[in-house]
């Protein structure tokens, strides 16, 4: 019996815009299949419209206000709960 599992990488960001790119970049790289989920805590920055236009396949939401690391997290989590 095979099973199905889901591996999920759970971003936290705010203003990233340096690092971002060579973040979901090496995990592109990754041998196993994985869902990158981003979630943004009101970056001022350029991060969300890169991620958006750079990486279509990535999951993004993106906060207004800060939410903390624990807060967006959960976010992540619940992000990948859904379809």
């Amino acid at each position: 019996m095979q099973q199905n599992h889901h591996i999920y990488v759970i971003i936290v960001t705010y203003n990233a815009m340096q690092w971002i790119d060579k973040c979901i970049g090496s995990l592109q790289h990754s041998t196993v299949p994985l869902q990158v989920i981003v979630i943004d805590n009101g970056s001022t920055d350029e991060s969300v419209a890169f991620v958006r236009s750079g990486y279509p396949e990535v999951k993004i939401r993106a906060y207004h206000r800060n939410t903390g690391f624990c807060g967006a997290v959960n976010a992540g989590i619940k992000l990948s709960e859904s379809p």
